[in-house]
C-alpha cells in the first residue's frame, strides 16, 4: 500500500491560516481605513472610534483564559466554526449600527469572542498540540494568516469601501468569512492529534508533566517577566497599527494608499515570521527579543520622522520586519516554559495582560485629538520599551519537557 510521508498537521496549519487571515485581518489591520468614514458619517472624533478596537482587545484578552482553556479541553473544530459564525454576525451587526456607541458595544461584546476562538491564541495551541520536532516553525507558521489577512484585505476592504460603502462591505465580509471558514474547518478538525504521532522517539521514555493551573502559571517569574517584556511593544504597535490611516491621511495621502501601506507592513511580517519560526529553535529567546525591540525602536523613529509616502513605507516596512517576532517569540517562550499541556491555559493568560497594549491606540488618538500630532504618543511608546528590554535579561533557560 502506498504511504505518504505527509504530517496531517500541516493541514491543520493550513487551516489556522485560513481562519486567521479573515477574522485577524478584518479585525485590526482593516480597523484603520473605517476610521475616517465613521468619523463622517457619526460626527465622532478618532479617540471615541478607537474605543471601540481598544474594547475589543480588553475584552478578547479577558476571555482568553476561557477560550484557552476550552481549546486545551473541547472538539477544536465546534470552537473554531462557532467563533467564525459569531464573528460573521457581529460584522452583519456593525453594518446595520446607527450610531458610534453601538459600534463600540459589538467590538466589546460580540467580536471578542468570534475572534479569540478564530485568532492567533486558537492557532498556536493547535500547533503545539500538533507538533514536537520543529516547533517553534509550527507556531510560527501557524501564525502567518494575521499577516496574509493584513496583505491582502486592506486593498480589497478600501476598494469595496469606494465602490459599494462601509455599511454593503461589512455585509460582504461576513458572508466571506462564515462561508470560507467554516465548512472547510468543520471538516479538517475533527481529527484529533493521536498520541504516536505527536510524541517523538526521542522523548517516549521522558515522563509526561503535568498541565499548570493558573495560580501556578501566574506564580511563574517567566510569566510576569513575558508580560512586562511584550507589554509595552504591544502597545506601540497597537498605537501605529490603528492610527495608520489617520497619520496617513494627516500627510495628504488618501485612504488607497493608506490600505498599501498596511499591506506592505503585513507583507514584512509575513517574510519576518517564517525568519523568526526557524530562530526560535536554535538561538536564545532573549536575543531574539533584544532585535525585535531594537527594531521597533528604530521603527518609530522613522515613522515620527516621516511626512510623506515614501518616509512611512520605509517605516512600516521596518516596523513589519521587527514586529514579526512579537508572536513567534510569545509563543515560543509560553510552549518552551509551560509545556504543550499547559500552552492553551498560559497562552490564553498571557493574552489577557498583553491585551492591555490595545490602550495604545487609544491614547495615540486621544493625545493626537487633543494636541494636533501622534509625535507625543510616538516618544512615549519608544521610552517606554528600554527598561523592558533590560527585564528580559531575567527570562529563564527553556525547560525540557516530555510530554504532548
Amino acid at each position: 500500500m502506498f504511504k505518504t510521508s505527509w504530517f496531517y498537521g500541516w493541514n491543520v496549519i493550513a487551516i489556522t491560516l485560513l481562519f486567521q487571515s479573515l477574522t485577524v485581518g478584518i479585525h485590526y489591520y482593516c480597523f484603520t481605513l473605517w476610521v475616517i468614514p465613521w468619523s463622517a458619517e457619526f460626527g465622532a472624533v478618532r479617540g471615541d472610534i478607537m474605543l471601540a478596537i481598544t474594547a475589543s482587545q480588553v475584552l478578547s484578552g479577558a476571555i482568553s483564559p476561557l477560550a484557552g482553556r476550552a481549546l486545551d479541553r473541547m472538539p477544536n473544530h465546534w470552537l473554531v466554526c462557532g467563533g467564525a459564525l459569531t464573528y460573521a454576525f457581529g460584522l452583519l451587526l456593525i453594518a446595520a449600527a446607527n450610531a458610534v456607541w453601538q459600534i463600540v458595544a459589538i467590538y466589546m461584546l460580540v467580536l471578542p469572542l468570534g475572534l479569540v476562538l478564530t485568532g492567533a491564541m486558537a492557532a498556536q495551541t493547535l500547533a503545539t498540540r500538533w507538533f514536537t520536532r520543529d516547533r517553534g516553525l509550527a507556531i510560527a507558521s501557524s501564525t502567518l494568516g494575521t499577516s496574509v489577512g493584513g496583505f491582502t484585505l486592506p486593498p480589497i476592504a478600501a476598494g469595496l469601501l469606494a465602490l459599494v460603502g462601509w455599511r454593503l462591505t461589512f455585509v460582504i465580509l461576513a458572508v466571506v468569512t462564515a462561508v470560507l471558514i467554516t465548512p472547510v474547518a468543520w471538516t479538517v478538525l475533527k481529527r484529533k492529534p493521536p498520541e504516536e504521532e505527536a510524541l517523538e522517539d526521542q522523548l517516549a521514555a521522558l515522563p509526561r508533566a503535568p498541565s499548570q493551573n493558573m495560580g501556578e502559571v501566574l506564580r511563574d517569574p517567566n510569566f510576569r517577566i513575558l508580560v512586562l517584556g511584550f507589554l509595552p511593544m504591544a502597545a506601540a504597535f497597537s498605537a501605529l497599527q490603528m492610527n495608520m490611516g489617520a497619520y496617513a491621511h494627516d500627510t495628504g495621502l488618501t485612504q488607497q494608499q493608506a490600505a498599501l501601506l498596511v499591506s506592505l507592513l503585513s507583507v514584512c511580517m509575513l517574510v519576518g515570521k517564517v525568519f523568526f519560526g526557524k530562530l526560535t529553535d536554535n538561538i536564545d529567546h532573549r536575543h531574539l527579543y533584544w532585535g525585535v525591540a531594537g527594531g521597533m525602536v528604530l521603527a518609530i523613529l522613522v515613522l515620527s520622522l516621516s511626512s510623506s509616502y515614501a518616509g512611512l513605507a520605509a517605516g512600516n516596512a521596518i516596523l513589519g520586519l521587527a514586529y514579526a517576532g512579537y508572536l513567534p517569540l510569545v509563543g515560543a517562550i509560553v510552549a518552551s516554559r509551560f509545556g504543550s499541556r499547559s500552552f492553551g491555559q498560559a497562552m490564553g493568560l498571557s493574552t489577557t495582560f498583553l491585551s492591555l497594549g490595545s490602550v495604545g491606540s487609544f491614547i495615540a488618538g486621544w493625545l493626537r485629538d487633543n494636541s494636533g500630532t501622534y509625535s507625543v504618543a510616538f516618544l512615549a511608546f519608544l521610552l517606554a520599551i528600554v527598561p523592558a528590554a533590560v527585564l528580559m535579561r531575567k527570562l529563564s533557560a527553556p525547560i525540557e519537557r516530555g510530554e504532548l
